[in-house]
C-alpha cells in the first residue's frame, strides 16, 4: 500500500501536468487507461494462467481514449513477447483489428465523419522546436524522478525488480515527451512518461529497501514528491470572486443569445448556457489548421459574412487566424471586454446591416 501511494502521489503531482489531471476530463481517463495496460501486462506475466482477454478490451478502451495511446498498446503486448510469443503477436493483432473494425462502423454510421475525424487529431507534421524548452523545464522539475530511473536502469538488481511492462511503457512514453515538438501538442504529451518514471523511481525505492542506499532514495523521492506538491498549490487557489462574478455575467450573455458561437477555449462555459445543441467553433482546431496550412476557410468565411454566430468571444491571446480578424471586424461590433481568472475576454455581436453596409462604404 505505501508503495501505491508514493506511485499515486508522484503520478498525479507535477505544477507542469496537474491542471491536465481534473476529474473527468480526457486527459485523465486516457492516462489511467494507459496505466492500467502497463499494470496489467505486469499481472499477465506474473499468471500462472495467463489470459489476455482483459488486457485486449483495456487495449481498444485506451486506443479510442487518446490518440496516443497506441503505443502504449504496442508497448504492453511488447512486453510479454518474451514470455507469451505469438500469443502476445495474436492479441495485439486481435486488438487492431477490433480497432479497424469499430472505425469502420463508425464511419459508416457517420458519412465518413469518424475517421476523418480521428485523421485530423494525428496528421500535424509541422513541428515548433521551440517546445523543447517545456520539455527541459519539465524534466529539470521532475530532477528526483529522472534520477531514480536513470539509478534503476544502470542497476541490475534494481533493473530486474521494475516490471518488463515498465520498462517498454517508459521508453514508448519517451517517445510521446519528444512528440511534443508538434504544433498542437502541449505538456499533456507528457502524461504517460510522468506515470511510468513515477512507478519505476517508486519500485526502485521499494526493491532498495531499508539499506542506506535505501533511505537516501527514499529521501528523494520524497523530496521531489513535497516540491510538486508545493508547485501545485498556486492552482489550487479558489478563483477570485469578481472572475466567478465576471463569468456568470458572461454565462447569462450567452445563455440569452441566440445561435451558434465562435469562442475561445470556452467549451464548459458553453455547456453550461444551456447551448448543447447549438453550433459550437473553437478557435483552437482553426488556428492550428492555418498554421499547417491545411484549413479550407471558405464557408466560415461565407458564415461570418452573412453574420451567422449568434456570438463571438475571443481573448487577448487569441489563436484565431488572422485572416479572419478584419471579416469579424466589419461584421461584428464589439459589444463588451470581459476579464476573467485566465484572460481579458472581448464580446462580439453581429452588427445591424445598415451599419454594416455604411461601414463598408
Amino acid at each position: 500500500m505505501p508503495l501505491c501511494c508514493a506511485a499515486g502521489a508522484a503520478a498525479i503531482a507535477s505544477p507542469t501536468l496537474f491542471n491536465f489531471l481534473g476529474m473527468g476530463s480526457p486527459d485523465a481517463l486516457a492516462t489511467l487507461l494507459g496505466a492500467a495496460l502497463l499494470f496489467q501486462a505486469d499481472r499477465i506475466a506474473r499468471s500462472a494462467e495467463p489470459r489476455l482477454v482483459g488486457l485486449g478490451v483495456l487495449s481498444v478502451a485506451a486506443c479510442f481514449a487518446k490518440h496516443s495511446n497506441p503505443l502504449l498498446v504496442v508497448a504492453a503486448f511488447g512486453s510479454l513477447l518474451p514470455q507469451l510469443k505469438k500469443r502476445a503477436l495474436m492479441g495485439l493483432i486481435a486488438t487492431g483489428g477490433v480497432c479497424a473494425l469499430l472505425v469502420l462502423a463508425g464511419d459508416a454510421m457517420t458519412a465518413g465523419a469518424f475517421s476523418a475525424s480521428l485523421i485530423a487529431t494525428v496528421r500535424w507534421s509541422r513541428t515548433a522546436t521551440w517546445k523543447w524548452l517545456i520539455a527541459g523545464r519539465y524534466l529539470v522539475e521532475q530532477a528526483g524522478l529522472i534520477a531514480l530511473v536513470i539509478a534503476a536502469a544502470l542497476v541490475p538488481r534494481l533493473r530486474r525488480a521494475v516490471p518488463r511492462s515498465a520498462w517498454f511503457g517508459l521508453v514508448a512514453s519517451a517517445y510521446l515527451l519528444a512528440s511534443i515538438t508538434r504544433a498542437g501538442a502541449g505538456p499533456q504529451y507528457f502524461l504517460p512518461f510522468h506515470v511510468a518514471a513515477a512507478a519505476v523511481a517508486a519500485m526502485a525505492v521499494h526493491a532498495l529497501g531499508l539499506t542506506r542506499a535505501g533511505v537516501l532514495a527514499a529521501v528523494v523521492l520524497s523530496v521531489q514528491l513535497g516540491r510538486d506538491a508545493w508547485g501545485c498549490r498556486v492552482q489550487l487557489t479558489a478563483i477570485p470572486d469578481w472572475a466567478s462574478a465576471a463569468t456568470r455575467r458572461l454565462e447569462s450573455f450567452v445563455r440569452a443569445t441566440p445561435g451558434p458561437a465562435l469562442m475561445d477555449r470556452q467549451t464548459m462555459l458553453w455547456l453550461r448556457a444551456g447551448k448543447r445543441d447549438e453550433h459550437f467553433v473553437e478557435t483552437a482546431a482553426l488556428g492550428l489548421d492555418w498554421y499547417h496550412d491545411t484549413w479550407r476557410p471558405e464557408a466560415l468565411e461565407r458564415f461570418i459574412a452573412a453574420r451567422g454566430f449568434g456570438v463571438i468571444v475571443l481573448r487577448d491571446r487569441s489563436l484565431l487566424p488572422s485572416p479572419l480578424r478584419p471579416l469579424i471586424d466589419a461584421n461584428y461590433a464589439e459589444h463588451a471586454r470581459v476579464l476573467l481568472a485566465d484572460d481579458s475576454y472581448r464580446v462580439y455581436v453581429p452588427r445591424p446591416r445598415e451599419a454594416s453596409a455604411s461601414s463598408a462604404r
